[in-house]
């Protein structure tokens, strides 16, 4: 997908990327990530993620590219995910300094004290 997207519009000149469909899968993310280097800002509605994937996801090459060289700045997602996700977020996208995420009131509790 990245790759043929890359043909018509160079992924490295991106600055701002806002995914519109409603469950996107997290290791896409990291795929599309890859080739977006410059990315300063990325906005989604929500994330789909295998649970059971989190390790081999945050140990994969390609993971640990993406957390060494993107930019990200600023993450607006719409909708709320796991504790496990937000700190798989976190965990790659190093220079986050702005993280925006839809959470129902059940949800503030738990991840105020993840946060903290």
């Amino acid at each position: 997908m990245a790759t043929a997207l890359n043909r018509i519009l160079p992924l490295t000149k991106l600055g701002k990327l806002t995914i519109v469909y409603n469950t996107f899968p997290l290791e896409q993310i990291i795929k599309l990530l890859h080739f977006t280097s410059n990315l300063h800002t990325l906005k989604f509605g929500s994330i789909s993620l295998n649970q059971n994937n989190i390790m081999l996801i945050e140990q994969s090459e390609t993971f640990q590219h993406v957390s060494k060289i993107n930019r990200i700045k600023n993450i607006d997602l719409r909708e709320s995910c796991t504790l496990e996700c937000i700190q798989m977020i976190i965990n790659l996208c190093s220079q986050l300094e702005y993280f925006k995420i839809g959470l129902n009131r059940k949800e503030i509790e738990h991840s105020g004290q993840f946060l903290l």
